[in-house]
C-alpha cells in the first residue's frame, strides 16, 4: 500500500526523506538547506530574531520566518542578515481559516503584498483569519514573484485546507492552484505528512518542508534542500522540483512542550485583542444607553412643560 510502503518515485529517488537532516554531509554535497516553516515572537512563536540569527549561524542553515499575517521578523532578520540565506515569507490564514505559505524572490515583493493587501484585510485579531478568501489571496500572488504553498493540509482542524474542503468552505480544486504542497511539517504526525506527500505526487506539485517551529530548540529539525545561493535561485529549484526535503516529526512531548510555551504567548495577543474589542463594544453600549437615557429624560420635561 502506498503509505505503508512509500513506494512512490518521490521515495525512490530520495526527494523526500523522513530522517534527521545531517546538515554537514547535505553542505559537503553542494546543498543550501533551509527551515520554510518557522515563527517568531512577532505571531505565535517564542523566538526573538537576534536568537534565532545565532542559531542559524551556529548549524550553518537558512530558514523562512513565516509568521502569521505579520512580516516584521522575517524583514528584520533580512535586514541584519550577513551571509545567511533567508527566504521572505508569511503565514497567511485565509477567511476560511485554512493557513497557507507565500515565498517571495525578494523582500521588496513580500512588503509591497503585505501593505497593499494583508494589513486592510485584518481582523480584530491579526493573527487569526484575514478578510481575504483562498482564491482572492492565489489571484494577488500572481501579480508576484511568489510561490505559494500549501502549509500542513491535513492538519484535523480547520487550519488544514482538507478540513474545510470537507466542510465545503473551499473549493476542493484550489489545491490545483498551488505551487507546492508542505509534504513534512515538523508538527504533525508522520502518517499525517506522509498524506500530504501523496498528495503532492498526484497532483504533480512542488513540494516544501519545515519544523512549523515555534521556539528556537526546533529550528532546523526539518529542511527543504536545494542546489541554490540565492532566494530567487531556492525558489526557482523548488518550482522545478529539483530540490529534497529531509526531516522527523517531533516526539510527542517534544510537541506539547513548545505548544504550550507558544500558546502561552499567543493567548495574551489574544486577550489584548479580545478585551480591546470588548472594552470599544462596552463603550458603545455606554453610550448608546445614557443616550437613550437622556433622551427620554428631555422627553419626560417636554412633557410636563
Amino acid at each position: 500500500m502506498y503509505l505503508e510502503g512509500r513506494g512512490t518515485t518521490l521515495f525512490e529517488e530520495e526527494k523526500i526523506r523522513f530522517s534527521k537532516p545531517n546538515v554537514p554531509l547535505l553542505r559537503g554535497k553542494g546543498y543550501s538547506c533551509v527551515d520554510m516553516h518557522f515563527h517568531t515572537r512577532y505571531s505565535d512563536g517564542s523566538s526573538r530574531v537576534d536568537t534565532v540569527k545565532k542559531k542559524l549561524k551556529k548549524r550553518q542553515i537558512g530558514v523562512a520566518i513565516t509568521d502569521h499575517n505579520e512580516i516584521k521578523g522575517s524583514v528584520k532578520l533580512i535586514r541584519s542578515n550577513g551571509k545567511l540565506l533567508v527566504i521572505p515569507g508569511i503565514e497567511l490564514s485565509s477567511s476560511e481559516g485554512s493557513h497557507y505559505l507565500f515565498y517571495f524572490n525578494n523582500v521588496g515583493d513580500m512588503q509591497h503584498f503585505y501593505k497593499s493587501h494583508i494589513i486592510p484585510a485584518k481582523d480584530i485579531h491579526p493573527h487569526f483569519a484575514l478578510k481575504i478568501s483562498t482564491d482572492e489571496l492565489l489571484d494577488l500572488a500572481q501579480d508576484y514573484n511568489c510561490l505559494t504553498s500549501v502549509a500542513h493540509p491535513y492538519l484535523p482542524n480547520f487550519f488544514g485546507v482538507l478540513k474545510n474542503i470537507r466542510r465545503g468552505y473551499v473549493s476542493k480544486d484550489v489545491i490545483k492552484r498551488f505551487d507546492a504542497v508542505e509534504v513534512i511539517n515538523g508538527n504533525l504526525l508522520e502518517k499525517m505528512n506522509l498524506k500530504s506527500v501523496k498528495m503532492a505526487y498526484d497532483l504533480n506539485k512542488s513540494y516544501t518542508g519545515g519544523t512549523d517551529g515555534h521556539v528556537t530548540r526546533a529550528l532546523g529539525k526539518v529542511l527543504t534542500c536545494a542546489h541554490a545561493e540565492t532566494p530567487e535561485a531556492f525558489l526557482d529549484e523548488i518550482r522545478r522540483k529539483r530540490n529534497i526535503v529531509v526531516g522527523k516529526e517531533s516526539m510527542l512531548i517534544s510537541k506539547t512542550w513548545p505548544t504550550v510555551l507558544a500558546t502561552r504567548h499567543n493567548l495574551r495577543h489574544q486577550f489584548n485583542g479580545y478585551w480591546h474589542y470588548k472594552a470599544k463594544h462596552w463603550n458603545e453600549r455606554f453610550v448608546k444607553y445614557h443616550a437613550r437615557q437622556i433622551r427620554e429624560t428631555l422627553s419626560a420635561l417636554k412633557e410636563k412643560i
